[in-house]
C-alpha cells in the first residue's frame, strides 16, 4: 500500500483550515467586524470591547451564532 505524499496531505490540512477561517470571517461581515469578534472573544473568558468607539455594538448576528460558528470549525 502506498502512502500519500507529506505534501498533499499537508495542503489538505491547509485548505481544510483556510476554509474555516473563511467561514467565521465570513459571519463576522454579515453584520459588524469588530462587534461580532468582540462576542467571539467572550466565549473563553476574554470579555471586553475589541472595536473602536466610533463603532457601535449593534449588528445583524443572532445570539449565539458564533458560538454554534466556532463549534462547528471546532476552535472551541
Amino acid at each position: 500500500m502506498e502512502k500519500e505524499p507529506l505534501a498533499v496531505s499537508t495542503s489538505v490540512k491547509i485548505s481544510k483550515h483556510l476554509n474555516n477561517i473563511l467561514i467565521l470571517r465570513d459571519l463576522f461581515f454579515k453584520g459588524n467586524l469588530f462587534p461580532a469578534y468582540s462576542d467571539a472573544m467572550e466565549l473563553p473568558g476574554c470579555s471586553g470591547n475589541y472595536h473602536p468607539d466610533y463603532i457601535g455594538p449593534v449588528y445583524d448576528i443572532p445570539e449565539g451564532k458564533i458560538h454554534e460558528c466556532l463549534k462547528s470549525i471546532k476552535e472551541i
